[in-house]
């Protein structure tokens, strides 16, 4: 949907790829540009799942001296188990997965509502049809 933003639906193997990158480096705070070329994501791909995921991953400030800035892990995501980060990204996803097919059903009955109101009124009608 346009409307809707999903940030875990259909992201799952991306953001696991991203989240093992964090866990596999030896640094802690890493550039889009190094996850990318580690995990073979596009960088734009990256930066927007890295953006669009606060609960996992967050923008750490740049250095003065080098003035380019990184992403780290949460202390929570950090914390957590590679099992239990899955678990919960998996849990969101499959959420919006369901908040996803809900919306889309309920657009379909009311549109098949609207037009089994209609059909009385056509069939009453002395018009042709075609």
């Amino acid at each position: 949907m346009f409307f809707l933003s999903f940030r875990f639906r259909r992201r799952v193997g991306s953001i696991l790829a991203i989240y093992y990158c964090f866990k596999d480096s030896d640094k802690r705070i890493l550039h889009p540009s190094q996850i990318s070329r580690e995990t073979g994501i596009h960088m734009m791909t990256v930066v927007k799942l890295l953006r669009g995921t606060p609960e996992l991953f967050f923008k750490v400030p740049a250095v003065r001296s080098t003035q380019v800035s990184g992403y780290a892990l949460t202390t929570a995501t950090h914390v957590r188990t590679p099992d239990e980060v899955t678990k919960f990204i998996n849990r969101r996803a499959l959420l919006e997965n369901v908040l996803y097919w809900g919306f889309l059903s309920a657009i379909l009955v009311a549109f098949v509502i609207a037009i089994l109101t209609m059909i009385p009124v056509i069939g009453d009608s002395d018009l042709p049809l075609f």
